[in-house]
């Protein structure tokens, strides 16, 4: 699926429907499964949408995708971005799913006297998506936005592009997060915060055997 939402081109895999049915198949009926399709779309879209008008503001040409893993804002860079503009653009996607869940709070009166209880429902999704994945995604984990945060900090605080720490960062984090999810019997999450730790180790094994040599400076 390919159309343009205020003029940034986005691109939804086929693979981005089948996850978020997986992920609501356990529900009781067809109408609510498709509610928790379009609130997650709607949600993770306006996700990117933060990252995407923050990247334009910055004179990016952002692209959205939506993937099997969620949503990725991509651009072509045609510039070079500070430690600090980059954070903001990270900061932007959570920002944008909390100013929705905050809307949404706001009009729970509407909601409360909707005629069919199925907006109740509607109601309490789209906060939950939008606050909880808002929260996991600060978390300081590559690649989430609270990794790209951390990443961008490391360098500034290094002044220097080393990737080492960052990624050691992620993979520590990470793995203690699939651990303690484990203990608490949330399989899903320790599985997906395990993939997160592997595939942040995987890029460390790839690097330099001397992580600590100088790197080119960052300006």
């Amino acid at each position: 699926m390919r159309f343009k939402l205020f003029d940034f081109p986005v691109i939804v895999e086929p693979v981005f429907f089948l996850l978020v049915l997986f992920l609501g198949a356990r529900r009781e009926g067809v109408d609510l499964v498709l509610i928790w399709v379009g609130v997650v779309f709607v949600s993770i879209l306006v996700h990117e949408l933060g990252h995407a008008f923050a990247g334009r503001r910055l004179g990016l040409s952002p692209t959205i995708r939506l993937h099997g893993m969620g949503g990725q804002t991509e651009w072509a860079v045609s510039r070079r971005l500070s430690h600090l503009q980059g954070v903001g653009i990270s900061l932007a996607g959570p920002l944008a799913g909390f100013l929705l869940a905050g809307l949404v709070y706001q009009a729970q009166p509407l909601f409360a006297q909707a005629p069919d209880w199925r907006f109740q429902v509607v109601y309490y999704d789209l906060l939950w998506v939008n606050v909880v994945w808002g929260l996991l995604n600060l978390l300081p984990v590559l690649p989430l936005d609270g990794g790209h945060v951390m990443q961008s900090a490391v360098h500034a605080f290094l002044k220097r592009s080393d990737n080492y720490w960052p990624y050691l960062i992620s993979t520590a984090f990470s793995g203690v997060g699939a651990a303690l999810a484990l203990l608490q019997g949330f399989f899903w999450t320790a599985a997906l915060a395990g993939w997160l730790s592997y595939s942040s180790f995987q890029v460390i094994r790839r690097m330099s055997p001397t992580p600590f040599a100088p790197l080119k400076p960052v300006r």
